[in-house]
């Protein structure tokens, strides 16, 4: 990763070039590069390395090292960069470009160790505080096969916070999603049947039945839509109402019950999310009693794309099978109280 030869696919002027490209568009505290290669010995004089901290963002169980630049190595790169530029026809780089590039730069080398990624993972998480201690490993392993979808995808995007934010959302929605599956009951072909942006669904039986009819009818694009509680941590609501504003995501599935976020807050958040794309681009669903404050809120700041919808299920809304299953389930039930 230290070559100045621009031919080479890890050269430290390609490093700069794409630094520069997606500089502004981030906070950026530190430029860490990190590979799973050792470190060349002749480039050592170049270094100074420093042993990684448990505060370090990428600290996993064993004591790993990652290096500085040194001043030195500048009039390297700025020849390299010169060289690189001339090539490409790009104006030439500032020193106090090259000099706060390397300011930030750190190398983190032979990392994860070979096989390890997955336990690497799951000790950041673990540091993290995103989840609950029984789900870390599953939750790391979600991560880690959405980093892997992330690596294999050529359009060249850059993994970034609110893309992990968004991962861990997804995990806790697919959660959620997955309770309701196990219900193994199923409702004959409907949709949401509106077009306004906010649909408010007021259960005349018990909301988990309109919980799981609005999941069925967004089935096919369950990767876009962001289902919780309003009894889930504020952190965690917090987050989705936060993710639901990237573009990827499309729904936003809240079913009401004993509100813990300032509902102030969370109607800003949505309304913000709604208000900033194009119309019918996102939908917001609330399940749940008919006079609810955040509702309200959210009625009142977007009175044009509300509308409220009372839903009695029957039992002829299931499906031809889940009719029969249920039937079954009510004859086991008297046969066990005879």
């Amino acid at each position: 990763m230290f070559h100045m030869n621009l031919r080479h696919t890890f050269s430290l002027p390609r490093y700069f070039r794409s630094y520069q490209q997606i500089k502004g568009n981030f906070r950026i505290k530190n430029v860490v590069i990190c590979t799973n290669t050792q470190l060349n010995r002749a480039f050592e004089p170049s270094l100074q390395a420093e042993i990684m901290g448990e505060d370090h963002l990428l600290y996993h169980d064993e004591a790993y090292k990652f290096y500085h630049t040194i001043k030195e190595i500048s009039d390297d790169l700025r020849n390299g960069i010169t060289r690189y530029d001339g090539e490409r026809g790009e104006a030439p780089a500032e020193d106090e470009d090259i000099m706060d590039f390397l300011r930030r730069l750190q190398i983190v080398t032979r990392y994860p160790p070979s096989g390890k990624l997955d336990q690497a993972i799951e000790t950041i998480v673990a540091g993290s505080g995103l989840c609950e201690s029984l789900e870390r490993r599953e939750y790391a392993s979600h991560i880690n096969a959405r980093m892997m979808e992330w690596y294999d995808d050529k359009r060249g995007r850059y993994l970034t916070e609110s893309d992990a934010k968004g991962y861990l959302c997804e995990f806790r929605s697919s959660k959620l999603c997955e309770n309701l599956r196990h219900l193994r009951i199923s409702f004959k072909p409907d949709d949401l049947r509106t077009t306004l942006q906010i649909l408010h669904i007021v259960p005349q039986n018990e909301q988990t039945l309109s919980l799981v009819k609005v999941y069925q009818c967004l089935e096919s694009e369950e990767s876009r839509a962001l289902f919780f509680t309003t009894e889930d941590a504020v952190g965690l609501q917090q987050q989705m109402v936060e993710v639901f504003r990237l573009p990827k995501y499309r729904y936003l599935i809240v079913c009401l019950k004993t509100l813990e976020w300032n509902p102030e807050d969370m109607n800003c958040g949505i309304t913000e999310a709604l208000k900033t794309t194009s119309k019918k681009a996102k939908k917001v669903v609330f399940i749940g009693r008919r006079e609810d404050q955040l509702v309200e809120l959210v009625k009142r700041a977007n009175s044009d794309s509300y509308v409220r919808m009372e839903e009695n299920i029957k039992f002829t809304d299931f499906t031809d099978e889940s009719q029969e299953k249920l039937l079954e389930r009510v004859l086991l039930f008297f046969e066990a109280t005879l």
